[in-house]
């Protein structure tokens, strides 16, 4: 097993043998997946309830199992619990931490054969009602339809490099600057020829963790030409053409929920998580420098946030950087706005990168080249079909990534066996 599991079982024994509670627990070594609804459904033959008293449950797939077999349920009072006990109303919701309203609540459905057959029966009808992947879909469909009826109709915006307006592009490339097109002078001039000499229907675009204040002069100061779209601050602002136009509409869907005071609040006392200069900070991004030797495991921050109720991304770069971010923001998510917003299939969108704040544009189903000086954050994205990890460092990969893809040409993607058509 692995290691955590080893050693939750592991209490779990131990507590049996101190307690000695042989005869009186019952635990299956080991079991299949198609073994599960029949442990549910024993639950509920056996008029027993399902306990899920997680410290934290960001939403509750169990519980939604246990209510389609009829079981009632007792559950965290921390996360999706307290939704999903709210609209099938088949249990009790306790502090994970006091044992007293454990077992009261146990003792409700157990010794109470009225309340244990309304919950049960709730659980069944209501599971169904608000859970069912038609009222889903519903859903999704009736707030798609609310998006779009919002929506920003985009406006032609002209840019220097060719005089071309975004709509006339059809294919983008989209870079980080730092370490990926930075890094080896000759070849970014290299890649820039290459996309100059392209046909018309090739755009460029940045994708960066710097602000928008930083990079405009970085990009004087490194001749590197205008691009049609601008994304900064890892993926939590987004521009625009030659004036670099702010898409507003995405400022305020990024909004949702953002509380940047209480994330200081939660976050600035941790040891080893210290603050970056005013410089690194934005209205979107809080920016710390991590000490890991000191500070709690990325998975133990995001517990942190979770336990205070913050729901934001924590993004890891270089294994020193910490990037707190709206939960709907994100490079590949601005991508995905981009793409959405002016009509651009994703294959027709590369992208590349070199570390852990890229993670999210090179999974993002677009077409990915991690260069060969990539950080170690990245090599999780090896099973991903849509990155290609280049041999070439810095901007040379960013070529070697064209060709592998066919970029300019009738595109391919290998690891798919596809071929995208000129006018897909």
């Amino acid at each position: 097993m692995p290691p955590g599991q080893r050693t939750v079982l592991g209490n779990v024994l131990t507590l049996i043998d101190v307690y000695d509670l042989y005869g009186k627990v019952a635990y299956p070594k080991q079991h299949k997946a198609d073994d599960v609804a029949t442990l549910y459904r024993e639950i509920t033959k056996s008029r027993g309830v399902f306990v899920n008293a997680a410290m934290t449950e960001p939403f509750g797939l169990t519980l939604l199992e246990a209510a389609a077999s009829g079981a009632p349920i007792v559950a965290t009072n921390d996360g999706g619990p307290n939704d999903i006990i709210a609209n099938c109303k088949n249990g009790a919701l306790v502090d994970p931490f006091d044992s007293k309203s454990i077992e009261k609540a146990l003792l409700h459905a157990l010794i109470e054969p009225s309340q244990w057959d309304e919950w049960s029966r709730a659980g069944l009808e209501n599971v169904n009602k608000f859970y069912s992947w038609q009222r889903h879909v519903t859903r999704y469909l009736r707030d798609v339809k609310e998006v779009l009826k919002d929506a920003d109709t985009p406006a032609p915006i002209a840019r220097g490099r060719k005089s071309r307006r975004l709509p006339q592009v059809d294919r983008l490339i989209i870079a980080d600057i730092d370490n990926t097109l930075t890094g080896n002078e000759a070849a970014m001039e290299d890649f820039f020829r290459l996309i100059s000499e392209a046909e018309d229907n090739i755009g460029f675009g940045i994708a960066t963790g710097r602000r928008y204040e930083d990079v405009i002069p970085l990009m004087e100061s490194l001749n590197i030409p205008n691009p049609e779209i601008l994304i900064t601050s890892v993926g939590t602002e987004i521009y625009y053409g030659k004036n670099y136009t702010l898409d507003t509409s995405w400022r305020k869907h990024i909004n949702f929920r953002w509380q940047p005071q209480h994330i200081h609040e939660v976050l600035d006392q941790v040891d080893g998580l210290y603050l970056q200069e005013e410089s690194e900070q934005s209205t979107f991004k809080i920016s710390y420098k991590v000490d890991f030797s000191i500070a709690p495991k990325l998975p133990h921050i995001k517990r942190i946030l979770r336990e205070h109720g913050v729901r934001a991304k924590c993004i890891v770069s270089l294994g020193m950087f910490l990037d707190i971010i709206p939960c709907r923001a994100g490079s590949g998510l601005s991508i995905r706005h981009m793409a959405f917003k002016w009509g651009f299939p994703l294959e027709h969108i590369l992208v590349a990168g070199d570390s852990g704040n890229d993670e999210g544009m090179l999974a993002g189903n677009t077409l990915g080249v991690v260069v060969g000086n990539y950080s170690r954050e990245l090599e999780k994205l090896r099973k991903y079909p849509r990155v290609y990890f280049a041999e070439q460092h810095h901007a040379a990969g960013i070529i070697e990534g064209i060709e592998y893809y066919n970029f300019f040409d009738q595109i391919t993607i290998p690891n798919e066996k596809l071929t995208v058509s000129e006018d897909a």
